[in-house]
């Protein structure tokens, strides 16, 4: 319990007891030598108080968009906060995945402590690889090949060239499914020099990640057995 100083008119000495009970006058008393007394102690009972919260994920892994509101029931204003991480503030945003801890000491050094759990997201881990075109011969075929692996039946897409994402999907909106094979491409023309795709995969949340192959050159030898031209003479 804490001890607290005030000031009441005139002469009385006051003890106020609040315990579950209405205030209670116990004494009354008149200070030495007749001069007016006009100090008086009240007694404050540390009180039990609760912390109720609401908390926010995060949306995608690796974000920082996790949020924690605190609501103080009972107790004595004002409250400190003291976050595991240092934090001093009552709310918290932008926070990563992880588990977070708070004290909070009411005016009478009261203290409760509670613990949050910012769970992650989860966000697409596909695998990206490139097959390279066929021969007919000493000639390449158009028929390279861009396929995913390790996805979802409803994961979508879109690709562009390049070692980064240069195309406008944030959204998976329309974007086509992956087909169950993984093959997004069957006909890749054949490079003059190896090339990089990047493709961006959403999942049903919304979320996306970019993962990039390079489809290799083709070079055509044809046999000599196949290719180089032979005369046939008929010898009487």
């Amino acid at each position: 319990m804490t001890l607290l100083k005030t000031k009441v008119p005139e002469r009385y000495f006051c003890l106020l007891v609040y315990w579950f009970f209405p205030i209670t006058l116990l004494a009354q008393t008149e200070p030495a030598g007749g001069q007016t007394n006009n100090d008086s102690l009240f007694l404050l009972p540390a009180e039990q108080f609760e912390i109720l919260y609401s908390s926010q994920n995060i949306r995608c892994k690796n974000d920082s968009t996790g949020a924690i509101s605190l609501y103080i029931l009972g107790g004595y204003e004002p409250y400190q906060y003291n976050w595991n991480d240092g934090v001093d503030t009552q709310n918290r945003t932008a926070l990563p995945a992880g588990t977070y801890s708070v004290t909070v000491t009411d005016a009478v050094n009261t203290s409760q402590t509670l613990s949050v759990n910012i769970a992650s997201g989860s966000s697409p881990e596909p695998a990206f690889r490139s097959i390279a075109a066929t021969c007919s011969g000493g000639t390449a075929n158009q028929d390279g090949q861009l396929v995913l692996a390790n996805f979802s039946a409803t994961d979508r897409y879109d690709f562009s060239q390049g070692t980064t994402y240069t195309g406008s999907a944030t959204e998976p909106g329309t974007l086509p499914v992956i087909p169950a094979d993984g093959v997004i491409n069957r006909r890749q023309p054949n490079p003059v020099s190896a090339l990089a795709y990047t493709i961006r995969v959403f999942n049903e949340q919304g979320c996306f990640t970019d993962v990039t192959t390079t489809l290799p050159v083709t070079s055509c030898q044809c046999q000599t057995s196949v290719c180089v031209p032979i005369t046939i003479r008929r010898l009487r």
